[in-house]
């Protein structure tokens, strides 16, 4: 397509909008990285905190269940695994923009020519390859698209499309990822962002400013759709069941270590004795007195069991 026909396309485009709904040009959330702090509230998990933030997060209040949706990730490396597999499953496809949805029937394309609804126009072929190439030129547009599959994990992602002006006409110049730290929801239950302007409160969404990707698998809340609220009661009582596991395997797999005293051994003695013993278990040495008789027990069961090796997988 020549240049002429491109900006003759844009004009259509911008004429389409009309005045009122051109969308302001400018970044309307700011990215400095200083604005705030990240907050991890999947240390110290509790049945009780774990309870807190979804009820927070249905009272509007955002940001520690994505938060705790993007520690879940870090810290557990089978959820990273699976989650990645079904963003990945997406992202990594190949995309264009159709002028009609998927299973419509097309008319193949000869010549080189684009390919095009059958019965459908010339017109609308050459709008759609412009939005295209338009999408194609934006930096960063593949990571953008990665940041919005993050919402099959946590219910929602949300891009700022940021518009320049050229004349009478706009057009997009980058879409940038919103930081999940940015969203929260106003009083009716809107999406709100939250700018330099509004740090608590958030502002309301301004039409063909955002793209806002929310699965919906369950309707009502957005963060009810995500993964988060699922894999979020499993993740605490698998980080409670590796906890007890390394207490029980400390206990288990290492040697019984006893030390016997003479009768006439003072409690200050015993004292002593009893601390060299966590010395030695902890630091493998210690100091006795040729007097004490230490024994030390290794445990034994019927089979082979690699205890430690088997927590590893």
């Amino acid at each position: 397509m020549e240049e002429r026909d491109m900006r003759l396309l844009e004009r259509i485009v911008n004429a389409m909008l009309g005045a009122a709904g051109r969308p302001a040009s400018g970044v309307m959330v700011s990215r400095s990285g200083d604005w705030g702090l990240r907050t991890y509230p999947a240390d110290g998990l509790t049945p009780q905190r774990l309870l807190a933030i979804f009820r927070e997060a249905d009272a509007g209040d955002l940001g520690a269940q994505l938060a705790l949706s993007e520690q879940m990730e870090e810290k557990d490396a089978h959820l990273f695994s699976v989650a990645s597999t079904r963003r990945l499953a997406v992202t990594g496809l190949p995309w264009r923009v159709s002028t009609t949805p998927p299973g419509v029937e097309t008319a193949r394309p000869t010549g080189g020519a684009a390919t095009r609804p059958v019965g459908g126009s010339a017109s609308s072929v050459e709008t759609a390859a412009y939005c295209e190439s338009v999408l194609r030129d934006l930096p960063g547009f593949e990571e953008t698209l990665a940041h919005l599959s993050l919402a099959t994990g946590r219910g929602l992602a949300v891009a700022e499309i940021v518009w320049e002006a050229d004349g009478s006409s706009v057009r997009p110049a980058e879409i940038v990822p919103v930081p999940f730290d940015r969203l929260t929801l106003g009083d009716s239950g809107a999406l709100r962002v939250l700018t330099e302007d509004e740090k608590y409160r958030g502002e309301a969404l301004p039409p063909n400013k955002f793209v806002v990707h929310s699965p919906q698998s369950a309707s009502g809340h957005p963060l009810r759709g995500g993964l988060a609220r699922v894999t979020g009661l499993a993740y605490l009582a698998k980080r409670f069941a590796i906890k007890d596991w390394l207490i029980f395997a400390e206990a288990f797999g290492m040697p019984v270590r006893i030390a016997r005293y003479e009768p006439g051994a003072t409690s200050e003695e015993k004292r002593e004795m009893l601390a060299m013993l966590k010395q030695l278990g902890a630091d493998a040495t210690g100091v006795f007195s040729k007097a004490i008789q230490l024994e030390i027990i290794q445990s034994r069961v019927p089979g082979e069991v690699n205890l430690f090796e088997n927590l590893c997988l």
